[in-house]
């Protein structure tokens, strides 16, 4: 179950060290921003694709 996973997720952090979870969310941020390029890349070729 998903909601079961994100609840397990959010347990293991916050029983890292301050630094690990710092670096934890900068990787989980860079995901998050990585995420939403590819789906912006995305949009943009099914736009490109109906202008031909």
């Amino acid at each position: 179950d998903e909601s079961v996973k994100k609840a397990i997720e959010k347990l293991d952090t916050m029983y890292l060290e301050k630094e690990e979870r710092e670096i934890y969310e900068n990787e989980r941020k860079a995901m998050m921003i990585r995420k939403a390029e590819v789906k912006t890349a995305e949009i943009k070729g099914r736009k490109e694709e109906k202008k031909e």
